[in-house]
């Protein structure tokens, strides 16, 4: 009997012996999983026309980083477009993110739009709107030769690295230069003089591409004179000003020249080209 009893505490332990010897069960290692996203281009700011690639990279909960996968998209389409392969094209002037989607994380990189201004615009008018006379300039009878409706030539040469904008104006024989920032919203402002003795011109252009290779805008010439009371000045319309050439016409910088000393606001008004 006892003999009976230790065989079978023998059997029962040689069954229960692998179970008690087996390792436990290694869980799975964590999923790898996206936790941002980065977006790179080259640049940050492109005229309008012009293209470029964005790149994403997902960078993972196990420190890795894998090329991004997902959904590309602009959140200001006006602004600038973009294709499934991250090419991204400007349309209009402003500011746009570009954003990568994945795996619910989003990542984004910031690109500004603006108006190409560069070259030689020369193809058009620029048109009286509305003239007005103080002093000496109104004894003179300014606004007589300035009659509303006067179609009076112009010519823009600009040179356009970014979003700085260098111009020669040329107005029929009178010129000025003047450099400045493109706003926002794509609106180009150019102050400059045109100096004379006794009469100097101040001259203000504001102008945007509403349609690409086409300016419009506004144009205001205030005149005053050493020793006169009172100025004249002149509001204009710019209503379409083509491009002749992409490249500024370099010519151009050498036609200007000063009023000539002891001009009348006759000699000036027809060298403007008002006759």
């Amino acid at each position: 009997m006892q003999k009976l009893i230790s065989c079978g505490v023998l059997l029962c332990f040689l069954f229960l012996m692998p179970a008690c010897s087996k390792s436990p069960t290694t869980p799975p290692p964590p999923a790898v999983t996206v936790t941002s996203i980065t977006v790179t281009s080259a640049s940050t700011m492109l005229k309008v026309g012009q293209t470029e690639t964005f790149t994403a990279t997902c960078n993972m909960s196990n420190g890795t980083q894998q090329a991004a996968t997902g959904t590309w998209s602009s959140d200001a389409g006006g602004v600038a477009q973009v294709n499934a392969s991250g090419l991204v094209t400007i349309v209009g002037a402003g500011n746009a993110n570009i954003v990568m989607t994945q795996s619910g994380k989003t990542g984004s990189k910031g690109i500004r739009g603006i108006p190409d201004y560069q070259g030689t615009w020369g193809l058009g008018n620029y048109r009286v709107v509305s003239c007005a006379q103080t002093g000496d300039f109104a004894t003179g009878d300014f606004c007589g030769g300035l009659p509303v409706g006067t179609l009076l030539p112009i010519t823009l040469t600009m040179t356009q690295p970014t979003d700085t904008v260098n111009c020669n104006a040329i107005l029929g024989g009178l010129a000025f230069s003047a450099s400045s920032t493109v706003a926002l919203n794509g609106q180009l402002t150019l102050v400059g003089t045109i100096p004379g003795d006794p009469i100097s011109i101040n001259v203000t252009i504001v102008v945007q591409q509403t349609t690409p290779g086409v300016l419009t805008g506004t144009l205001v010439q205030l005149w005053t004179a050493t020793g006169w009371i009172g100025y004249g000045q002149i509001n204009c319309t710019i209503d379409s000003l083509a491009r002749t050439s992409p490249v500024p016409d370099e010519a151009a910088i050498y036609r200007m020249a000063p009023p000539p000393k002891g001009a009348t606001i006759r000699d000036l008004q027809n060298t403007l080209g008002i006759r």
